[in-house]
Order: structure tokens, then sequence, then C-alpha cells
């Protein structure tokens, strides 16, 4: 299970907005008691008084801060990031999934061996399927952020409409009938970043097979509810 807060810039986002709220609070309070008129001697008083406040009185929320964005980028298995989104996206929505079918592999790999293969997988579906879904990933995500902040959670993302389908048609081009990259690619693809990543470790049978790909598109297809791929054609 993943955690119920994800490591990512929206830790900032609520930190930003929080510091915003701040700000014009003031600036409404000194707006009010000066006759709703605002002189630029007053603004700079106030821009004083906030910074003194920083390092003085708010000391305590801005440690609050720090430990939380410092806890979630520790203990989060996900980070959403503008490089990884298409990876993070994936694992979200097919956690179980690669856990079930790849259980013998994750067995001897270990914590690693999950997030190697979603980036494997990640960079096959934007360099052959469809380039363009990693910004439009990001920017649902830079939604969310900014609607939620640092309380953005795995149930906002999975909920969101917009997210959800853009997360379906990526994974209805992964396992359409004539996909451009088909299990045998996408075995290839895993196996030489397991390759990479623990040839140093001399970790045995870490690969997969082709046969254990397609088992797990076939179960991808069930996760976004479609039924089982037809044979192909001869």
């Amino acid at each position: 299970m993943y955690p119920h807060h994800l490591s990512g810039p929206h830790h900032c986002i609520g930190t930003a907005r929080a510091v915003v709220d701040l700000v014009f609070q003031q600036l409404s309070d000194m707006c009010s008691s000066n006759g709703e008129c605002l002189t630029r001697g007053d603004l700079k008083a106030l821009h004083a008084a906030l910074v003194d406040s920083l390092a003085a009185g708010r000391l305590p929320w801005m440690q609050d801060v720090f430990k939380r964005c410092m806890d979630a980028r520790v203990q989060a298995r996900v980070t959403l990031e503008r490089e990884t989104i298409v990876a993070a996206v994936l694992g979200l929505w097919l956690d179980n999934t690669i856990n079930d079918v790849f259980a013998p592999q994750i067995a001897r790999g270990g914590v690693a061996w999950p997030p190697v293969f979603l980036d494997a997988v990640g960079r096959c579906i934007v360099r052959y399927i469809t380039p363009q879904v990693g910004a439009r990933l990001f920017a649902a995500y830079a939604r969310l952020a900014s609607r939620y902040g640092a309380d953005l959670s795995v149930s906002d993302l999975k909920r969101d409409p917009e997210l959800s389908l853009l997360v379906t048609e990526m994974l209805l081009f992964l396992t359409s009938h004539d996909a451009a990259c088909d299990a045998i690619m996408l075995a290839q693809a895993v196996n030489d970043a397991m390759q990479d990543r623990f040839a140093a470790e001399r970790v045995p049978d870490v690969v997969v097979d082709t046969e254990a790909m397609a088992g797990f598109l076939a179960r991808t297809r069930h996760v976004i509810g479609l039924p089982p791929k037809p044979p192909a054609t001869p």
C-alpha cells in the first residue's frame, strides 16, 4: 500500500500558499486599520515586520513545515516529479498487479525491483506510444497540487476524472491489439533496465519473460475495466 501522503513539489506549493495567505491577511488587517488605504511606507514596514517574524515567532511553524517535507521525502515510495511522473502514476494504478504478477522477481530483487520495472515501462510508453503523456500527467498533477497543497493524497489523485482518463488512455494504448510496444519489446526493455540496476549486486533471476509480461498486460486491461485482448488475426 502506498502512504496517504506523497513526496513531491505539492508540499512546496502548500507552504507557498500558507505564506501567501499570511501576507495577504497582514495586508488586509493593516488596510482596515489605516482607513482602507496603504502607503508605500506601510508596505515597507509590513515587509520588515514579516521578515523579522519568520526568524522569531514563526520559527516553530517553519520547523513543522520542514519536518513534514522531509518526512514525505524519506518515507514515501512515490515521488511525483516531472521526470518520473509517468512511472509514478503507473505505480499508483498498477501496484497490486505488479506485486502479484512479478512476486518471484520482487522477492529476489527487493523493494528496488518495482521502481526499475515502472521506469522501464514508462520510458517505453513515452518513446513508442504517447510522447506527450508525461507533460499531460504533470499538468494534471500541478492542478491538484494547487488545490490540495501538502495534503494531496493517493485518493485525491485516483478520484480525479482528468487524471483517471489520462491513465486509462495510456494503459489502453499500452495493451491494445496493435500496440507499438508489445510484450516482447517491454520484456526486453525491462530486462535491460534490470541488468543495469542489479548486475553489480549479482542478484539472480530478476528478469521477466515474455509470458509473464503478457500476463501483466492482460491484468492491466482488467484494471481499467477492459475485456481480455482478442487473439491476433493470422
